[in-house]
């Protein structure tokens, strides 16, 4: 069966102060989605789908389509205009609701198991054959994947930043969770969303940097849990988001999915901030599609 890889390339990157997901940062100004769309193809992907802004520039898409000739290559748009008629955003909101609401934008285009992955990560070679077979052994409806990285190896010392932390048992996700202001401190990691009492994180922590692997039919759960939370959201929240980590942590609660999970040994970069654009660039210089 074919797979189709989902590359979310629709937030706002405020952080960054910009399309961070469009920057050619590679020597012939190749963006970080290029380089995982080809270790995808490598690893057994036919199809992309990329979700882009609504106001997305005509010269980004001819771009992807030109560079990456070798998929069949679709784009979703991620707009308020996919939400239901009945669901009223706020005026001044202009940030996205998610990563959730990304892959249900995309829905219309995925026939086929699929991965989901960011714009502005690169993964690894090694990942995407991890993930490729864990897809592979993939036989119900309710099944899905993903492959972790310690949380050590996923921080810099520049900020905090939000990671899935991950409770896994014999190889299958049994808890996950968004965890918001993890950043390093004193040489360790520390959570500090309750700031007056920070939490220590283990450094081998398993982690989720969105790299998941999914039946299909999970769209259909997937969609009623986005649009619960949208009947539970403030009519005035200009920022409040549904991450994928969030439905998986619902489901598993339910035992209405299976997740498996593997360590990969890839290394991961990726970019969050502009700071963070300097250490990518030398990163990719010697790397080739």
């Amino acid at each position: 069966m074919s797979k189709t890889i989902v590359v979310m390339a629709a937030g706002l990157a405020t952080r960054y102060g910009g399309n961070k997901q469009f920057d050619g940062m590679g020597p012939n100004g190749e963006m970080l989605m290029e380089y995982t769309a080809k270790d995808a193809f490598d690893a057994g992907f036919k199809k992309l789908v990329v979700i882009v802004p609504e106001h997305v520039n005509e010269a980004f898409v001819n771009r992807i389509r030109e560079r990456i000739d070798y998929m069949e290559v679709s784009f979703a748009v991620q707009s308020f205009d996919s939400l239901p008629e009945w669901f009223a955003v706020p005026k001044d909101r202009k940030r996205p609701y998610g990563t959730l609401d990304a892959i249900i934008c995309a829905k219309d285009y995925i026939q086929d198991k699929f991965a989901v992955v960011n714009a502005d990560d690169y993964y690894g070679k090694q990942a995407w054959g991890d993930l490729c077979a864990l897809m592979d052994r993939m036989s119900a409806p309710n099944e899905g994947c993903m492959v972790t990285y310690p949380i050590s190896s996923t921080i810099s010392g520049d900020g905090a930043v939000t990671r899935g932390l991950c409770h896994i048992e014999n190889g299958q996700l049994v808890s996950i969770k968004e965890t918001y202001n993890l950043k390093k401190h004193e040489g360790a990691i520390y959570c500090f969303e309750n700031e007056s009492e920070p939490v220590k994180i283990a450094d081998d922590t398993p982690c989720s940097m969105n790299i998941f692997g999914f039946s299909p039919e999970l769209l259909d759960p997937f969609e009623d849990i986005f649009n619960e939370f949208l009947r539970n959201t403030d009519s005035n929240d200009l920022d409040c988001e549904c991450p994928i980590p969030v439905a998986l942590g619902e489901l598993l609660a339910k035992n209405e999915i299976k997740i498996s999970a593997a360590p990969t040994t890839s290394s991961w970069f990726g970019v969050t901030s502009k700071e963070d654009r300097a250490a990518v660039v030398e990163l990719l210089r010697d790397m080739k599609l």
